[in-house]
């Protein structure tokens, strides 16, 4: 997936790379793997929290792009992931049934799409080195792994939130980032939302 979606983005632009990363690309796989390990209830009592993993992405999102307008790559990411984990830690008792869930999350995508920092300039797109997908494949193995090795110790609703931890926004983002500049990742960011 991660391989495709950066030879997408590549072909058609950041844009078009962050909106195929919207969708529940990792978030579906890790629950069904979640219901075949932990059960269909787990998964079931997860749902809730994948609903609410959404404001957690948009805590990324936003955090990412409010610290690209001032640093790198390292921090900027550094600062998303911070986001996600306080806005995990915030949102794991808040108890709703899945379609007020539901209704929190698209409120919150409306809210991040309103809020992110527009791209100033046009992206210059350059060709990236030989080995930029294989890391990338890799990188995001190794974050999908370490969501689905902790799910004994979460529990359902924040193995739900977690698993919608933006393991490919996260790797395709930092590159973009690193690659081809703040305004190329802010186009990410704004297909993203």
């Amino acid at each position: 997936l991660v391989g495709g979606m950066s030879l997408a983005a590549r072909r058609w632009g950041p844009t078009a790379g962050g909106l195929l990363m919207g969708l529940p690309w990792m978030t579906g796989p890790v629950l069904f793997f979640l219901a075949l390990d932990k059960g269909d209830s787990f998964a079931v009592a997860a749902c809730t929290g994948i609903e609410l993993g959404v404001i957690c992405i948009c805590a990324f999102m936003l955090a990412y792009g409010a610290v690209s307008t001032v640093a790198r790559w390292p921090l900027s990411i550094a600062a998303a992931i911070a986001a996600f984990a306080g806005a995990a830690w915030a949102t794991q008792g808040i108890v709703l049934p899945l379609w007020g869930a539901a209704v929190v999350a698209a409120a919150s995508l409306a809210v991040t799409a309103v809020l992110l920092p527009r791209p100033k300039t046009a992206v210059a797109l350059s060709a990236p080195p030989w080995w930029d997908i294989p890391v990338r494949m890799l990188a995001t193995l190794l974050l999908v792994s370490a969501i689905m090795l902790c799910a004994d110790l979460l529990g359902p609703q924040l193995s739900g939130i977690i698993s919608t931890y933006p393991a490919i926004l996260t790797v395709i983002g930092t590159f973009t980032h690193q690659q081809w500049g703040r305004d190329a990742v802010r186009r990410v960011l704004m297909g993203s939302a």
